[in-house]
């Protein structure tokens, strides 16, 4: 399965919470795909940062794509702000 955001979209997503933030992640799903059960995922967290590169709102969407199973998306938004010359995260 592959997470994507959008790129230029102000968020990076991770299977860490501390590190690996980049505009994808790929989570590694058990299991047969093409078997008669199918291949699992369960208890794996998606972590979304919000990394502004400008004074502006953010919003967009984090997709959850895998082949042959339903796309989910999650809705993210944000506003960064500039304070002493440093883009810093207001929500």
């Amino acid at each position: 399965m592959t997470v994507t955001v959008p790129s230029g979209s102000g968020f990076q997503v991770s299977t860490n919470s501390a590190t690996g933030f980049d505009s994808s992640a790929t989570v590694t799903v058990s299991g047969d795909v093409n078997g008669p059960v199918g291949a699992t995922l369960s208890g794996v967290p998606i972590y979304v940062k919000f990394a502004p590169m400008a004074k502006q709102p953010y919003s967009g969407s984090v997709t959850n794509a895998s082949g042959g199973a339903t796309n989910v998306l999650v809705w993210v938004d944000g506003t960064g702000q500039v304070i002493g010359g440093t883009v810093i995260i207001f929500r």
